[in-house]
């Protein structure tokens, strides 16, 4: 983020316009899939991901999906994407979740949860 500092003898004197920073709006998530998640399908993921931004064209192109990485519970990969200017945060938002919600469940890709596996010893 950049900081820009105005003087206040520009405040006084000057004209001011408030020109906003955010061209765009910035979704992050996180979405974790099972341990038992093939590389393909880890892949599989990322590309329907891509798939759902380039569909939307309340959506900028640019878009990051990664592997960031092996957690707990989940293979936990990142994705982000912006929401054009003036367009419905929420109504995107909530477009681009059915949509991954619909096409993970098509492939077979399945979102993990937290679970715990507890061995014991005898004796």
């Amino acid at each position: 983020m950049v900081s820009t500092f105005v003087p206040n003898s520009s405040l006084v004197n000057d004209a001011v316009t408030n020109v906003t920073s955010e061209p765009n709006r910035k979704i992050t998530m996180d979405l974790g899939l099972v341990y038992d998640t093939s590389f393909e399908k880890m892949k599989k993921a990322q590309e329907i991901l891509r798939d759902i931004v380039k569909q939307n064209s309340n959506l900028d192109e640019e878009c990051v999906t990664a592997f960031t990485e092996f957690g707990d519970f989940a293979l936990n990969l990142r994705f982000i994407y912006y929401i054009n200017k003036g367009a419905d945060i929420f109504g995107n938002m909530d477009a681009v979740n059915m949509e991954i919600l619909r096409r993970f469940e098509e492939e077979k890709l399945e979102f993990a949860y937290p679970t715990q596996v507890i061995y014991t010893k005898k004796g």
